[in-house]
């Protein structure tokens, strides 16, 4: 651990941050694909990441936050200090040393910066407009279908938060009342069902003032996708983010042996891209499908249905096909 805390002093003194430009915020849910965009947007020139700033699981943030409880995050008395604590990063040396930093020379690493791109997985989905204004920044949220992330979550740290903190006045009462009883009773993937849609619930009441790119878009229809987010955020090198689009994404180590194979054998040719995006189908049946679209509508979350593959087409940049009939781009990137 010790080693740890002084490699990351001294990252954090490999770097120079000057704020100036507008900041970057990536909101999504876990096992989304987020860790692909932010090193693709990492890559830009000036860009200085910080990665799940509001991850309560380390203990650095419970400390420099003075929060252990994930209601703490979505507690009204508490929005100024966690914006505090966010815009603390635009100076290094607020920020506490065991906070991970871009290793010097590798490829999201830059010496001198202007911009900072938080990765916020964990928290504060229901003030995405206010983070906006107070980081001085835009917003792209990042949407995956829900029922490949159920299947791939191995833990839900906010779900009793979620039922808990000042944000249920946010959800209708059957929303609550669901929630409670499947939190009881139901089984995990229907926890990480229900886990999915208070987050992007949350999300999406807003979602007309920022940009929304959705994970299945991404990876069949990367060119003009990535396009989009370049203007968006006015990002330079659209051929760098491409080129990086095809490299595995940090987060492929919390795959599967089974995930880590597809990988190899699409490298080898003898699958396509398009099997990590319907990979999940196999995975599920009709229960699972039935009561996944009983947690939606519920939810009043009509962006997927459970059994398409395809989010729908009017949250599609570049509508080209929808549902299963989408003819897949062989030259996907790997995002899992």
């Amino acid at each position: 651990m010790l080693k740890n805390n002084n490699k990351y002093t001294l990252r954090k003194f490999a770097n120079i941050h000057f704020p100036g430009r507008k900041n970057l915020l990536i909101f999504s849910t876990p096992r989304s694909g987020s860790t692909l965009l932010m090193e693709m947007i990492a890559e830009q020139p000036g860009i200085l990441p910080v990665r799940e700033p509001l991850n309560l699981r380390r203990d650095y943030i419970k400390d420099t936050l003075r929060m252990s409880r994930w209601d703490e995050i979505y507690s009204e008395k508490n929005y100024e200090k966690v914006v505090q604590y966010l815009q603390s990063f635009s100076y290094n040396l607020k920020v506490d040393s065991r906070f991970k930093r871009e290793k010097p020379f590798s490829h999201t690493w830059h010496l001198f910066t202007n911009r900072l791109a938080y990765k916020l997985l964990h928290g504060m989905e229901h003030r995405v407009n206010d983070l906006c204004k107070d980081l001085q920044g835009r917003a792209v949220i990042l949407l995956r279908h829900p029922i490949p992330v159920s299947l791939s979550r191995e833990e839900l740290p906010r779900y009793e938060a979620f039922l808990n903190s000042e944000v249920t006045s946010q959800f209708t009462s059957d929303q609550l009342k669901l929630a409670k009883d499947i939190w009881i009773n139901g089984t995990v993937f229907e926890k990480s069902v229900v886990s999915w849609c208070f987050q992007n619930k949350l999300l999406l009441k807003n979602s007309d003032k920022h940009l929304i790119v959705t994970y299945e878009e991404l990876v069949m229809n990367r060119e003009p996708v990535i396009q989009k987010i370049a203007d968006y955020f006015n990002l330079p090198d659209i051929p760098k983010m491409i080129s990086r689009s095809l490299t595995p994404s940090g987060s492929t180590g919390k795959s599967t042996d089974a995930n880590k194979e597809l990988l190899k054998n699409v490298h080898r040719g003898e699958a396509t891209f398009s099997e990590l995006v319907t990979k999940w189908k196999q995975k599920t049946d009709g229960d699972m499908l039935t009561s996944a679209q009983t947690i939606l509508d519920t939810f009043q979350i009509n962006i997927y249905t459970s059994n398409e593959i395809m989010p729908e087409t009017q949250y599609l940049i570049s509508p080209v096909s929808s549902g299963n009939d989408v003819a897949f781009n062989e030259s996907m990137p790997l995002i899992d």
